[in-house]
């Protein structure tokens, strides 16, 4: 086993080195450096209409919200981009929103490591541990300070992403009988490629006016990560709590969209709560 996974390694090293993945590929907005004005007009409303009908613009005004949620790591890329000592972890996770910084406070309830804190405050390498009597088992800090980050930013994306000027509306798709809006939200100025800026892609359902899938790139990320890899994520159960509808189940594709079954990481939510702390537990 340990001989394959590392002949597995070091062939996605090997293949590390290839052109890196460009999501436009497949949209209208294929071989376009710089989308037309019309597109990035439509592609901005339509975000910008979502984040209002599904109260992400809420989050403005929020202070503090917490989420009870556990999840499943599984094969050899879960493996290895789970930052945890076991691979169905539980938390307790408190965040305050700041569409420029990531503050979190991670709590673990499972059996493993049960009552140590991990936290971000402000910028991604500020993570911090909280000892909690036990030792330290396996934890690497780059890992963590990205993952606990993640978690905030896939609960928030809409807002954070309706602050981009750079969206464009990347035409449409049909995918297991269901018709798709896409729309493609990138930093920097225009469309080109880079190997500094991501790229997410939103598939808007038109019959339910849900996104059900957004695909997404990591241009930076503290794990090994080929350039041409990109992931999917896979959101259903839409619940509204304070106003904002938001998915209790988040699946983690490599590449795709496939299967439901085959996913990386699947986070699922039990509860939300709004403004329930204050947000010292967090800052201070």
């Amino acid at each position: 086993m340990k001989t394959t996974l590392i002949t597995a390694l070091i062939a996605i090293m090997a293949l590390s080195s290839c052109k890196i993945s460009d999501l436009k590929s497949g949209t209208s907005l294929h071989k376009k450096e710089t989308a037309e004005r019309a597109e990035q007009l439509k592609g901005k409303r339509i975000l910008n209409a979502y984040v209002e009908s599904n109260g992400y613009n809420k989050f403005s005004s929020v202070n503090t919200y917490q989420v009870t949620a556990h999840e499943h790591w599984k094969g050899m890329m879960g493996n290895m981009g789970n930052p945890w000592p076991d691979s169905r972890p539980s938390f307790q996770m408190k965040f305050v929103p700041d569409v420029n910084q990531y503050n979190t406070k991670v709590e673990l309830m499972s059996d493993k490591n049960k009552g140590d804190v991990w936290g971000t405050k402000g910028a991604l390498s500020s993570v911090y541990y909280e000892e909690s009597g036990k030792e330290r088992e396996g934890i690497d800090e780059g890992k963590m300070s990205f993952m606990l980050a993640n978690y905030q930013w896939w609960m928030e994306f809409p807002y954070r992403l309706n602050e981009l000027t750079n969206v464009s509306y990347a035409g449409q798709q049909e995918r297991e009988g269901q018709q798709y809006d896409l729309v493609l939200a990138t930093w920097g100025n225009d469309l080109k490629v880079s190997k500094d800026y991501d790229q997410y892609v939103l598939w808007f359902n038109r019959s339910t006016g849900l996104i059900d899938l957004v695909s997404f790139t990591y241009r930076k990320v503290p794990m090994m990560s080929p350039s041409f890899m990109y992931g999917t994520a896979i959101l259903s159960d839409y619940r509204k709590v304070n106003g904002i509808n938001l998915p209790y189940s988040q699946k983690f594709q490599i590449n795709g969209p496939s299967s439901e079954k085959k996913y990386a990481h699947h986070f699922e939510i039990s509860k939300i709560e709004f403004n329930s702390f204050d947000k010292s537990e967090v800052l201070n």
